[in-house]
């Protein structure tokens, strides 16, 4: 069996969508979801929830514990882009979340607590973002309030950062280059099936997915169901059950590359005889050494992951 190769590939934003919009009418804006696994952003929340310069807007799950749908994300983009704080933070993983593209890209300036992953890729605390300190950290919600100077200075060095570093077109280059480096392939022939979901991480998969059918020769087959059923039907998905559609089995394709639902389903891709396999998988709602050995098995010699662990 050959060597498993496993990349690094950190959320990234579509710059046409994730700008500026001009105005900042409010002041500090909080969003997302504030389950368990936000710790630091829910005590954000206990700190801002009642004071009168902060809006907060959460995806509170129903009574079924669903979560409401993603709003589209030029509408999101244009909401964060509307405050001069957005406070977020890495989840008790210690992600780099896609909020970290976001918020910055947007001009608006991060607070969030530190990783080393954050350094890896960029993030300078007092340059770029504001590191969160739980002591004081509504003292420093207030002092980047009153001192528009440098606040704007930090939010515009992050701006630039993401503008350099993380676009979508930036990682669909590293994406390219890294295939070349593997297995020698300058112009890949590459399936790339998806899952068309609401979620916000799936909707920037879109634009990775566009990105790449620009760079190389790319054929994308989409499956309409969600995550869930993937993971438990994963067969009757490659069927066509849950799609008009079936997926090629075929060996006209140097790569296949899919998002985390279809990497589940262990069987199937034996059936598509790809000579490579590449999947972009997070690797996040499972143990990774497990999720590894199963990718591992089943083909594929590349593994991309957008949450590092």
């Amino acid at each position: 069996m050959t060597k498993l190769h496993t990349f690094w590939l950190p959320h990234s934003v579509d710059k046409e969508i994730f700008k500026p919009y001009g105005e900042k009418p409010l002041d500090v804006l909080l969003t997302g979801v504030a389950h368990q696994a936000y710790p630091i952003r829910r005590n954000m929340i206990k700190a801002l929830e009642h004071k009168p310069y902060s809006t907060i807007i959460l995806r509170e799950p129903d009574e079924g514990g669903k979560i409401p749908t993603n709003p589209r994300l030029s509408e999101y983009a244009k909401l964060i882009s509307s405050a001069k704080i957005h406070p977020t933070c890495t989840s008790v993983f210690g992600y780099v979340v896609a909020k970290f593209m976001e918020i910055p890209a947007c001009n608006t300036l991060l607070i969030s607590d530190y990783i080393k992953d954050m350094k890896d890729i960029g993030f300078i605390p007092g340059y770029n973002f504001i590191k969160y300190e739980e002591d004081n950290f509504l003292s420093i919600v207030e002092y980047y309030l009153k001192n528009d100077k440098e606040r704007e200075e930090i939010s515009y060095n992050g701006l630039r950062l993401i503008r350099d570093l993380h676009t979508v077109c930036v990682r669909v280059r590293e994406f390219v280059q890294k295939m070349d480096d593997l297995f020698n392939l300058k112009n890949p022939r590459v399936l790339f099936l998806t899952i068309d979901r609401s979620m916000r991480t799936a909707q920037h998969f879109n634009f990775f997915q566009e990105a790449l059918k620009s760079s190389i020769d790319v054929t994308i087959h989409k499956r309409t169901t969600n995550g869930l059923l993937a993971g438990q039907f994963g067969q009757s998905i490659l069927s066509g059950q849950y799609s008009p559609l079936r997926i090629p089995r075929t060996n006209d394709y140097d790569l296949v590359i899919t998002d985390a639902a279809f990497a589940y389903v262990y069987e199937g891709w034996a059936k598509i005889k790809c000579p490579k396999g590449i999947i972009i998988e997070d690797l996040h709602r499972t143990s990774p050494y497990k999720t590894l050995q199963n990718i591992h098995k089943f083909g594929a010699d590349f593994v991309a992951y957008r949450y590092k662990t």
